[in-house]
């Protein structure tokens, strides 16, 4: 299963040797007339006067400051106000796209989705590709729609979609955690027991597992062992790593909405 993230990356292996150089790499290389036929390729123009004018004109710049020193281009950059506010908004648009949260969405997608009661494996590896894909469909309608709609409009709405999607997530772990099943701290005998009160602190310890009749009933938090493993009559729900709860449903519906709004808060300052 997992092999099939490799199909991707094959196929832009194989995209890659169908690029040109880039036209700026070629003008610096004296290459002119080539990056002017990469220019017109990728453009579909004819004329491409203006972008290698302006290409030529931003690597001289370049040159100079590069020349000077980096103290010199700071200190350049430091008395040029409007280059001053175009590097903060910069800088900070970047830092929201880090700070969002969707990235540790992204990365811990699975375990995310086996702590919301799905046990099963290969089921909750095929459910974190639900997320993913709407985050990478929505990137193409973002593209789509960014330059119809007001940037700043599109990034605040979009921010306080992401923001209102992690909110609910963590509420919505909250609720798992103070609904999965009532323990008997009578009938326990998991170290600690006084600190436990659900499955879902039980199967913390990973030395207990969680013994009851169903998996919404009460059971007991116990420390296996040879004469004390689950086997009383009736007992037929058993967890050692993740436990039911009603509300397990809500973490993919918050996923699935911080997904959506996360590549919509990115292209304001990507399309610039």
């Amino acid at each position: 299963m997992l092999g099939i993230a490799t199909v991707p990356s094959v196929i832009m292996g194989l995209g890659m040797f169908l690029l040109p150089e880039s036209a700026r790499f070629l003008v610096q290389k004296g290459k002119v007339e080539e990056a002017k036929a990469t220019l017109q390729k990728i453009s579909g123009y004819e004329d491409v006067s203006a972008e290698m004018k302006e290409i030529s004109e931003t690597l001289s710049k370049e040159t100079e400051y590069s020349s000077n020193g980096f103290l010199h281009m700071l200190r350049e950059i430091s008395r040029n106000v409007a280059v001053k506010k175009a590097m903060a908004i910069g800088c900070a648009l970047q830092a929201f796209q880090q700070l969002g949260g969707i990235n540790t969405v992204m990365y811990y997608s699975t375990t995310m989705i086996k702590m919301a009661g799905i046990s099963n494996d290969s089921l909750a590896i095929w459910l974190s590709c639900i997320p993913s894909f709407i985050n990478a469909a929505f990137a193409l309608v973002s593209m789509a729609i960014v330059e119809k709609v007001p940037r700043r409009k599109l990034l605040l709405s979009t921010l306080s979609g992401a923001a209102l999607g992690l909110a609910l997530l963590g509420g919505a772990y909250f609720s798992i955690s103070r609904t999965t099943a009532p323990v008997n701290r009578d009938n326990s005998t998991c170290p600690g027991i006084n600190n436990i009160f659900s499955c879902d602190k039980c199967v913390e310890n990973t030395d207990c597992v969680f013994c009851s009749t169903d998996r919404s009933s009460e059971g007991r938090c116990i420390l296996p062992t040879v004469s004390d493993n689950c086997t009383e009559p009736g007992m037929k729900y058993r967890v050692d790593d993740v436990c039911y709860s009603p509300y397990s449903w809500t973490i993919i519906a918050a996923w699935c909405s911080t997904s959506l709004c996360s590549p919509l808060e990115l292209v304001p300052w990507r399309g610039q």
